[in-house]
């Protein structure tokens, strides 16, 4: 006979603590494991998401980093990124060919060992003169088309320098942006250009003066009306001619 068949509560057969327990025992030894199991397959899984997520997240990181690198290489400018610790951080493919330093050689180093900057008289920049200085304290755009930078093998190139900050959320400047250009074969031709000015003024100016000064000395002599009339209209048709050539050459 069951142990429980003479006890009853309401009409009902009463179970006794040893019974209780043993029943929930074995409920907790059939259920836990198998909670167990499931918590293990959940964890696994978003562990297996979390790594997709950041494999997928390095993936796309690397796909525009190689995109920046191809856009930067494309560039015939020289461009150049600077960190707030004065290192250079990007030195892009025309900064190499400009500079003559590699990229790989450039990159990590205090940027005043690439960039050796001075004027047209050959003196170095000072830390006021300093394009790259300027924009981290000023925290503005600075241009410099007068800037002459001394390359890796000593040359002297004159440059064209733009540099532009970087600011980040609290106004502070991270990062500067330099862009520049060898401006060597501009200064050629702006040097042409001014001597051709200057001797085309000199041969086309001096006999127009002369035929003024003359024409001006003629008219005080003894003419008739008609030698008079040709005097003053060649004085006129040489004064136009005097102040379209400065028009052109100025």
């Amino acid at each position: 006979m069951p142990y429980f068949a003479n006890h009853t509560l309401f009409g009902l057969p009463f179970l006794h603590v040893e019974h209780v327990l043993i029943g929930v025992g074995i409920a907790v030894v059939i259920i836990l494991p198998a909670m167990g199991y499931f918590i293990f397959r959940l964890r696994r899984n978003k562990t297996k998401e979390l790594k997709q997520e950041v494999q997928g997240s390095k993936h796309e990181a690397k796909t525009e980093k190689a995109k920046a690198d191809i856009i930067l290489s494309a560039i015939e400018d020289g461009v150049v990124v600077i960190g707030a610790d004065k290192v250079i951080q990007i030195f892009n493919r025309g900064a190499a060919n400009i500079t003559g330093w590699a990229t790989n050689e450039a990159e990590g180093l205090e940027y005043h060992s690439v960039f050796k900057m001075v004027n047209a008289k050959g003196v170095a920049y000072t830390d006021n003169q300093d394009p790259f200085l300027k924009v981290f304290q000023s925290k503005m755009v600075y241009r410099d088309n007068q800037l002459i930078l001394v390359s890796k093998s000593a040359r002297q190139l004159p440059v064209y320098l733009s540099v532009s900050p970087l600011v980040d959320n609290s106004g502070d400047v991270t990062a500067v942006v330099g862009i520049f250009r060898d401006v060597t074969q501009e200064r050629a031709q702006e040097q042409q250009r001014a001597e051709f000015i200057s001797t085309a003024s000199h041969e086309m100016r001096t006999p127009l003066n002369a035929i003024v000064g003359l024409t001006r000395l003629l008219s005080a002599t003894e003419l008739d009306r008609q030698q008079f009339d040709y005097v003053v209209k060649i004085n006129a048709a040489a004064g136009v001619l005097n102040r379209t050539v400065n028009d052109v050459l100025d």
